[in-house]
């Protein structure tokens, strides 16, 4: 029993040995969508440009998987637009994916592919109306329906000298996103929407 202990102990050592904490950040294009009912008056809706940020810690396995937990500040959002009019609602989390990845290691590169569930808290939130009259409001926290977002993403990526790492990503938010009582008409509009959806290309360096 103390070898079996001894021999695990060894092996999660040599693999620890290995693992590389990194700072990560990239570009976010989310949106949400409409009912039918809602797009034959004339409403659309279109990605809003947003970001993340924050850190990243790979963890090599075996058989070419590996493990990259991330906690990110991350921004989402979506635009509406009506009548000339367009009201951009973003949302800002604390988000903590956890990316399970494989790939083909060729020394020099490895490009992987990645399965990734996230959860995430909702810290603030903001509206931007653009048109005739352009005005920006911060909303209470408080005021939504959950402050909780989970979904999931696949991806791909590469993984270049062992310490640079670009990837991208689609993903899905299961919960059913609000901003409260400021777009309550909206809202009642997004009904059927399972919350954002969108494109997300990150970059990260490890130490």
């Amino acid at each position: 029993m103390k070898k079996l202990i001894i021999a695990v102990a060894a092996i999660f050592v040599s693999v620890a040995a290995f693992a590389q904490g990194g700072i990560v950040a990239g570009y976010t294009a989310s949106q949400m969508s409409l009912k039918d009912e809602i797009k034959n008056i004339g409403m659309n809706v279109k990605s809003a440009p947003n970001f993340h940020v924050g850190f990243a810690y790979n963890q090599p396995l075996v058989l070419g998987f590996a493990i990259q937990p991330e906690i990110l500040y991350a921004n989402k959002g979506t635009t509406y637009g009506i009548a000339g009019t367009d009201v951009v609602g973003r949302m800002s989390y604390i988000e903590v994916p956890v990316q399970l990845q494989w790939g083909i290691d060729l020394i020099a590169l490895k490009p992987y592919i990645f399965a990734e569930p996230f959860v995430g808290y909702a810290i603030s939130g903001k509206l931007d109306v653009k048109g005739i009259v352009n005005t920006a409001k911060d909303f209470d926290i408080n005021d939504l329906d959950s402050r909780l977002e989970y979904g999931f993403s696949v991806g791909a990526g590469v993984m270049l000298l062992g310490h640079i790492q670009a990837s991208f990503k689609y993903f899905w938010n299961f919960d059913q996103c609000g901003f409260g009582d400021y777009m309550k008409n909206v809202q009642t509009a997004l009904s059927d929407s399972k919350g954002f959806s969108g494109l997300s290309l990150s970059a990260a360096i490890f130490f």
